[in-house]
């Protein structure tokens, strides 16, 4: 199971909190660059939001994968 973890859920993982790191300071950065534009402060918003709902379902994820692994070690 640890073998599972570190070498295919741990990279998955990681590379996700990069993409949803990365997709809210992408929100930020069009915020600001388009901020005299209604339509450009919107998509940039919702970037961040979406950026933000990534980061939490990361968050939770890793938290079940331990919550998981912490069981199957005491079965065993």
């Amino acid at each position: 199971m640890n073998t599972i973890i570190t070498q295919i859920l741990r990279p998955v993982v990681n590379l996700l909190f990069v993409a949803a790191t990365v997709g809210f300071i992408w929100g930020v950065i069009e915020y600001v660059a388009k901020s005299d534009s209604e339509d450009g402060r919107t998509i940039g918003r919702r970037h961040m939001i979406w950026g933000i709902v990534g980061l939490v379902i990361m968050f939770t994820a890793v938290a079940v994968v331990e919550i998981f692994k912490n069981f199957w070690a005491g079965i065993n």
